[in-house]
């Protein structure tokens, strides 16, 4: 709990103590000069008479002396107040019935425990903060990795592409060169059979040339 600060009641009741008597001392004044003013026996034809004067001025008074006590009533139930309020801060404080020097001890005994509460609060802080620092570097070689790993992944993948192709075209060439190879093959083949017929055509064309012997 804050500390409280009574004394602005106090001086609130300071000040209107002050201000009804210089207000009295106007009044006094003001009656002392329609009195002066007077004359005896009075005047006639004269709107008001002194008594009448004396009297408004009066009641003028009694109106102001009860704003004034009213105003006082206020100001005295606000220190009121305040005494109550600065009565609870210093039970919560521990100082409420001591000595105003067993008071500030008190409450330098307090201030060092803030002040040590403060310290410890502090270092975690500061503890809090390196663990985040190296959260963050952390983060950062992990970035860094991924970013590598992105990169590895984009060759590999052009890697594959390129052998892909490149098996592709060989598959294609091998293939060619098989159908070419079997093209030739059943060409020899064909090439031979036919010779073969060839050679057995020429064979039987000579057998029938022959002359046949006599029996």
């Amino acid at each position: 709990m804050n500390g409280v600060d009574i004394s602005e009641g106090a001086r609130e009741l300071v000040d209107i103590s002050a201000e009804s008597i210089a207000h009295l001392g106007d009044h006094l004044r003001q009656i002392g000069d329609i009195i002066a003013e007077s004359t005896q026996p009075p005047k006639t034809g004269q709107p008001r008479s002194t008594a009448k004067k004396v009297f408004d001025k009066l009641e003028l008074y009694k109106a102001y002396c009860e704003d004034v006590a009213r105003r006082r009533k206020e100001i005295e139930k606000k220190a009121q107040e305040d005494y109550e309020r600065l009565t609870a801060w210093r039970k919560d404080c521990g100082t409420e019935g001591a000595t105003m020097v067993e008071e500030m001890e008190l409450l330098y005994a307090k201030v060092r425990e803030l002040r040590l509460a403060l310290e410890e609060e502090q270092r975690k802080l500061e503890e809090e903060k390196q663990r985040v620092a190296e959260l963050i570097d952390k983060c950062h070689q992990k970035d860094g990795k991924m970013h590598e790993l992105a990169l590895t992944v984009i060759s590999k993948k052009e890697l594959l592409r390129s052998e892909t192709a490149r098996r592709a075209s060989v598959s294609s060439w091998l293939q060619c060169t098989i159908d070419n190879i079997k093209f030739k093959f059943k060409a020899d083949q064909e090439k031979e059979r036919l010779r073969i017929e060839h050679h057995k055509k020429l064979r039987g064309g000579g057998r029938q040339g022959r002359p046949q012997s006599i029996t």
